[in-house]
């Protein structure tokens, strides 16, 4: 009786969302004719940012839907052309030239021009940045340089020829071009609007009104107190200036509707279940998340797909307990694999820190371990100390960890559980400040826990989706290096005010006779200029090791494609030794979709694409809309 009641709410809910939806969509920005169609893509999204989030594959998924990089790799590891109209590798001068397709930005008037990826991707490069994506750019010239504070920003081997082309030269020697257009695949290297992000980094993508993308769809609604959010086609996308062709030729779907679970008396796998019970009354016609109690059972009619990422547990080796290897080495060893892909369903049993999908030298879905790890429990050594592990609150995380907790307490270790979601927050919709809610300018977002703790290092072990950021392992191997981690020089380091010389480098003086100070400044840190006492921030997991950082550096000086594979698997090797993570499962996606939709498909990362979805006789669909708000008819309706 409980289901049949949850059952009706939901749907009710989902005809309120229609509603909803409908009303407040054409009076601002009408989409034109096509499908509306309901769909749950995910919990919610704290930040749309392509560059924000490194831990959860749902998020990014839903990222990927509003921006577009220059290329996709697809599921067989073949290289197609996204923003990219085409490209010219010319080897002699180790340089890539690349001609962008004419595409707008989601305002529909502005041109997305080659200086958006320049300024993109300095972003990520820039000193002060600290992103694990940077690593992606380190075969550009003077990237690396840059980012360890040797070279000037402006030195980065990356320029808009004019606003359709764009111009990379890589590092002496460089010849692995095709790995290198693989990295491009990645959305963290989608192009951003400059004038949109200027001023608002905190904040620029989690709110409607300063997201600025330029991928197939564009954000509409973001509600996280009624709990709806919606995507609308981006009619711009795509599309020249001239173009006569109908709106739905580039983008089929007018719209994609979301409501999540905002109603605290339903549990959010009772949601999730009724939703897919929603699939058979076409009242919701994709489901993008599965309840573990339903994973099983729908295994034959789900659509299972392998990604770019691992699920992992990360140990902050800055905590005393877990600077020893053998420690971090025998809470490994505790853990079955299997018992864990058995939990999850959907998920292989890790063998090490890198899928199959990440390609070995140029050969698609071939990366090995060269010493796979057990994927039963072993062997482990008992021992002490108490700990805290970190995890999204979901039934799967839940049940994972209440299983590492026995283990590993079954060695002696006091383990404390702690569950976290995203956190509410009110802040100003101008300034990025925090704001109380009866604020004129107040404006409710999310803060993403798990990204806060992964970027500040808040934590003693923590569960994320460690993403492989490419095809290529170098990138991911990287962000273990010391210094080789996207993370950057920390400017907080900086405690000591430089002196004030004149052109001539002689110390400017005061009216006492006594030298001038200045503080440092952005151009200090970028340039390694007059100020020696500057800090590399270290990795994510505070992992330090001598040999992996010299396996790494030779890694990052061989360019011959072959030597610098068997080099990659070496340092993965020694990592492994070494476990500063737990790899734990090689994720995969799962989906449910009923035969009302068509024309899916899925990338080598796993995200789901909707462009080509298409929805049978969508425009009955309309008529229940149009009967729920019949103020006002719905999207791609005509008007009497």
């Amino acid at each position: 009786m409980k289901k049949v009641i949850s059952l009706l709410l939901i749907l009710g809910m989902l005809a309120g969302m229609a509603a909803v939806f409908s009303s407040c969509g054409k009076a601002k920005d009408p989409v034109g004719g096509g499908a509306q169609i309901s769909v749950y893509l995910g919990p919610e999204i704290t930040d749309l940012d392509p560059q924000g989030n490194q831990t959860s594959d749902t998020a990014l998924s839903v990222i990927r839907l509003l921006f577009e990089p220059l290329f996709t790799v697809e599921p067989d590891g073949d290289l197609v052309l996204a923003g990219a109209k085409k490209y010219k590798i010319n080897k002699s001068e180790g340089k890539v030239t690349i001609d962008l397709r004419e595409t707008y930005w989601s305002d529909g008037s502005t041109l997305v021009r080659a200086s958006d990826y320049v300024f993109a991707w300095k972003k990520l490069i820039r000193a002060d940045s600290d992103n694990p994506a940077a690593t992606l750019l380190f075969d550009v010239k003077n990237a690396l340089k840059i980012k360890q504070g040797n070279e000037r920003l402006d030195n980065l081997g990356v320029v808009a020829v004019d606003n359709d082309t764009l111009e990379i030269t890589f590092e002496e020697g460089f010849t692995a071009y095709d790995t290198f257009l693989r990295n491009l695949a990645n959305v963290a290297l989608s192009p951003l609007n400059e004038k949109m992000v200027n001023n608002r980094e905190s904040f620029w993508g989690k709110t409607v009104t300063t997201i600025s993308s330029n991928g197939p769809f564009r954000l509409t609604v973001l509600d996280y107190l009624e709990g709806t959010f919606r995507l609308d086609r981006n009619r711009a996308y795509h599309r020249a200036s001239d173009s006569t062709a109908a709106l739905d030729a580039y983008v089929i779907p007018a719209a994609l509707k979301t409501i999540w679970n905002v109603d605290a008396t339903i549990e959010n796998d009772e949601y999730l279940a009724n939703l897919i019970d929603g699939l058979a009354q076409n009242t919701v016609f994709y489901v993008g998340e599965i309840p573990q109690s339903l994973r099983e059972a729908k295994k034959g009619s789900a659509v299972i797909t392998d990604t770019l990422s691992t699920y992992t547990y990360l140990f902050n080796c800055a905590n005393p307990l877990f600077d020893d290897a053998a420690v971090r080495r025998a809470l490994s060893d505790a853990l079955d694999r299997e018992e864990i892909a058995r939990i999850a369903v959907y998920g292989k049993p890790a063998t090490g820190l890198i899928p199959k999908t990440v390609s070995e030298g140029k050969k698609a879905n071939a990366w090995t371990a060269t010493t796979p790890l057990s994927t039963t429990a072993t062997s482990a050594a008992a021992g002490s100390g108490s700990f805290t592990l970190t995890y999204h609150d979901d039934t799967i995380s839940q049940a994972i960890a209440e299983y590492a907790k026995g283990r590993w307490e079954s060695l002696g270790y006091v383990v404390t559980l702690e569950p976290v979601t995203s956190e509410y927050k009110t802040i100003d919709s101008v300034t990025g400040a925090p704001a109380a809610a009866s604020d004129d300018n107040a404006i409710a977002v999310y803060e993403d826990v798990i990204q806060e703790k992964f970027e500040t290092g808040d934590y003693d072990v923590l569960a994320i989706d460690y993403q492989m950021y490419s095809t290529n392992a170098m990138a991911v191997l990287s962000t273990f290096t010391s210094e080789m981690n996207g993370s950057g020089m920390d400017a907080a380091a900086i405690v000591q005010d430089i002196p004030v010389v004149d052109d001539l480098g002689n110390p400017v003086l005061d009216e006492s006779g006594n030298p001038t100070f200045r503080a440092p400044t952005l151009d200090d840190l970028t340039a390694n200029t007059n100020q020696p006492s500057y800090t590399l921030r270290g990795n994510r997991m505070n992992y330090v090791s001598a040999a992996f950082d010299e396996k790494m550096a030779a890694a990052y000086a061989e360019k011959d494609v072959a030597a610098r594979s068997a080099l990659l698997h070496e340092a993965e090797q020694i990592l492994l030794a070494d476990m500063p993570v737990i790899p734990l499962l090689f994720n995969q996606r799962a989906y449910l979709s009923n035969s009302e939709i068509s024309g899916l498909s899925v990338d080598r990362y796993g995200f789901v694409s909707f462009t080509s979805c298409k929805q049978k006789n969508f425009q009955k669909y309309f008529e229940v809309v149009t009967k729920a708000t019949a103020a006002e008819p719905a999207e791609g309706d005509d008007e009497d």
